[in-house]
């Protein structure tokens, strides 16, 4: 890594807690791919962290990369694409949308226009206006730039079940997103 520090947009694709305070990341970046970070504190009561490390929050990220251990997220600020209020079948979808983009992404650089694809598709999910329609569009796109088949030419019912062969394990969020 030529950087021992970097600033990055990040959208958080999942999240668990390590300790008593600190936080375990996952981050989809255009620079770094999926990346998994340790937000040191980010469970106290006073943190500034705190919200910004939910699952599906889009902010800009400060990471500090360390010698044989995970990157050190110690700063996150919220990007313009801030979270609306969600229904209930819209946090299905964003929940279904993050656990699809965690087994299709790697470790390694993405495109740029592959990384505003992946924000594109989120922002029409939190967008209430959208149509599911447009969301498994953007979605079966995502799936071939990265050299899968598409999804609506496979003998699979969804695209979580595609994804889920794809990964050889069961996805557990809620299949909304059928072809």
């Amino acid at each position: 890594m030529s950087h021992r520090s970097q600033t990055v947009l990040a959208i958080v694709i999942k999240r668990y807690n390590f300790g008593e305070t600190d936080r375990v990341v996952t981050l989809l970046t255009r620079e770094f791919g999926k990346i998994t970070c340790l937000a040191k504190g980010a469970r106290k009561l006073k943190s500034n962290k705190r919200a910004l490390l939910e699952p599906g929050s889009v902010a800009e990220t400060y990471l500090v990369f360390t010698h044989g251990s995970w990157p050190l997220l110690t700063e996150a600020k919220a990007a313009n694409h801030t979270h609306s209020t969600l229904d209930l079948k819209a946090y299905r979808q964003l929940s279904e949308y993050l656990e699809i983009l965690d087994n299709l992404f790697v470790e390694q650089e993405l495109d740029e226009q592959l990384f505003q694809q992946v924000l594109l598709t989120r922002s029409l999910i939190t967008d209430l206006q959208n149509s599911s329609k447009q969301v498994k569009l953007q979605l079966r796109q995502i799936i071939m730039a990265l050299g899968f088949a598409d999804p609506a030419q496979s003998p699979y019912s969804s695209i979580s079940a595609y994804v889920s062969a794809l990964a050889e394990r069961k996805l557990n969020s809620f299949e909304f997103l059928r072809v």
